[in-house]
This record gives C-alpha cells, sequence and structure tokens, in this order.
C-alpha cells in the first residue's frame, strides 16, 4: 500500500510561496522548503521540480491570486476613484497590521528578476496585467473613458506609484507616510 502524502500541493506550494516570499529565492534554503513544507528534498524535486522551479510556480501561483485580488478590490466602486482609494487600502493592510512581506512579484523583481529569465518574464507579465486592470478601472470615469491616450498614460503613472508603495512596505517607513504617499496618488485620479 502506498504511503499517504503529508499535504495537498497546494498547501505545500502556498508554504514554499511564503518562504520565498519572505526571504526572496537567495534567503531560502532547501533546507527552508523541507521544513515549511514537510517532504524531504526527493519529494519536493518530484512534486514541484528544482529550487527554480518551485521560485517560479511560487511566483505564478501569487500571480493568479494577485489578480484575483486586484480584480475584486478594481470592481467596487463607482468612480475610477472610489475604486484606486479601496485597492490602495487592502495593498496597505497588511502594513497596518506590522507585515512588510510587501508585494512577492515585486520582492521577485528586486531579488531575482535581473538573473533569471523566467522570473523577469513573470514579474513583466505582472506589470502588464496591472496596467490594463487600472486602465479598465480608470475607464469608468470622465475623463478617461473619453480619452484612451490619457487613460493609458495615467494607468502607467499609478502602476508606477503603486509598485513603488509596494516596495516601500518593506523599507521600514512607517504606515502613515506609506498611507500619505498612497493619499497623494490618489489625488491625481
Amino acid at each position: 500500500m502506498a504511503r499517504p502524502r503529508k499535504s495537498a500541493p497546494e498547501t505545500v506550494l502556498k508554504a514554499i510561496q511564503t518562504a520565498f516570499w519572505k526571504n526572496g529565492f537567495h534567503g531560502t534554503s532547501m533546507q527552508d522548503l523541507e521544513a515549511v513544507s514537510g517532504l524531504g528534498k526527493q519529494s519536493l524535486y518530484r512534486s514541484f521540480g528544482n529550487k527554480e522551479a518551485m521560485y517560479a510556480k511560487a511566483l505564478a501561483l501569487y500571480g493568479e491570486d494577485d489578480v484575483s485580488n486586484m480584480f475584486d478590490a478594481m470592481s467596487k466602486g463607482d468612480t475610477a476613484h472610489k475604486r484606486f482609494e479601496i485597492l490602495f487600502r487592502d495593498a496597505l493592510a497588511p502594513l497596518k497590521d506590522g507585515d512588510r512581506s510587501g508585494c512577492f512579484m515585486c520582492n521577485a523583481s528586486l531579488d531575482h528578476a535581473h538573473q533569471n529569465q523566467d522570473t523577469s518574464t513573470a514579474v513583466m507579465a505582472g506589470i502588464e496585467t496591472t496596467i490594463s486592470v487600472f486602465s479598465d478601472a480608470l475607464a469608468v470615469s470622465a475623463p478617461y473613458n473619453i480619452d484612451l491616450d490619457l487613460r493609458e498614460k495615467q494607468a502607467r503613472v499609478i502602476a508606477v506609484a503603486y509598485f513603488g508603495l509596494r516596495v516601500l512596505v518593506r523599507s521600514g517607513l512607517s504606515f502613515e507616510d506609506v498611507d500619505q504617499a498612497a493619499k497623494a496618488v490618489l489625488e491625481t485620479i
């Protein structure tokens, strides 16, 4: 009779993701991944591939979850301003509670994208998806619902600010300072 698995693959991948998110690619050892997953190295390799493959799968999972959360936030509110207000509030809520993990995609961009083409490709796809979601959110309000060029430019400006805020979460800057920066961005919408 085959030995039952200790954990479902999704649960193990979530634990792997948390380790990489917290410590980065280079700061996470195979021993760390074994500890958080409850699986041995060979079981991890069989289930998820090598460390690079595990990182890629963890980042892909984050992308799916983050985009889903972004769509959810951006579908609330009847104006573009309100939609972004909700998004920024949700993005900064963990910092208010002392969580400085930031955005895994931003962390990957700083930590590993310059060393790994798959990571770079995943990060760039995440950025482009975010800009597209932002453009759609802007389209519900004037003047963005009329002027496509303005809407696309504003979506990119907000994306730069949004990702910058997500990086600042890790910096040690106070919640109040990051929140003030977010409010300044909202004033442009």
